[in-house]
């Protein structure tokens, strides 16, 4: 790809994604529930982060990184687990948020900055971006496109647990069979505190 980037029982409903709207909506309507991977591909593979404090299914093993930098309000350390196959990818970031950050703003406004970071970073052309709650939790399910790539998309879905946030996303082709495959992998998401 040109630019690189930055719940149970609900998958099947989210597989109209690139329908539009609507289909951002029942997305948020299923983010109470996790862990549903039943419309991945079997040779699919589990992967469980005790640093990130999620599970997720990759295809394939995920490359670990990380960074650290300092913010107005204090350090800021991320962790990166993502699967790129060229075409297609797969990324959870996860990134505890400061102190100050969490006692100066309201959860919802922290997610919504986080969304609004991402596509900033990511130069991204935002096709739709809805805020909802995964669980108990603020969260945010954004489609966009990064320039230059007319053909091909990205889902992602920005949920903030406690002082964790987590970015989940997935970028291929703008097709109904990749949009699906991305809605699962989200779907088999899982968090824990």
């Amino acid at each position: 790809m040109a630019a690189r980037r930055p719940a149970r029982g609900y998958a099947s409903l989210v597989r109209g994604i690139a329908a539009g709207g609507l289909a951002i909506a029942v997305l948020l309507a299923g983010l109470a529930a996790t862990g549903d991977e039943r419309g991945l591909p079997a040779d699919w593979q589990g992967f469980e982060s005790t640093t990130g404090r999620f599970r997720a299914m990759f295809p394939g093993v995920p490359v670990e990184s990380s960074n650290s930098h300092r913010t107005l309000v204090g350090r800021l350390t991320g962790y990166r687990y993502e699967v790129d196959r060229g075409e297609t990818f797969f990324m959870i970031e996860t990134r505890d948020l400061p102190t100050m950050a969490r006692f100066f703003l309201p959860k919802a406004s922290l997610v919504e900055k986080a969304a609004d970071g991402l596509l900033e970073h990511a130069a991204g052309a935002v096709l739709e971006n809805t805020a909802g709650k995964r669980g108990a939790f603020e969260s945010r399910a954004i489609r966009y496109r990064a320039p230059g790539e007319a053909t091909s998309m990205r889902l992602a879905l920005v949920v903030l647990v406690e002082k964790r946030l987590y970015l989940v996303i997935a970028g291929g082709p703008d097709t109904p069979a990749f949009v699906a495959l991305a809605a699962d992998f989200i779907g088999s998401f899982d968090y824990w505190q």
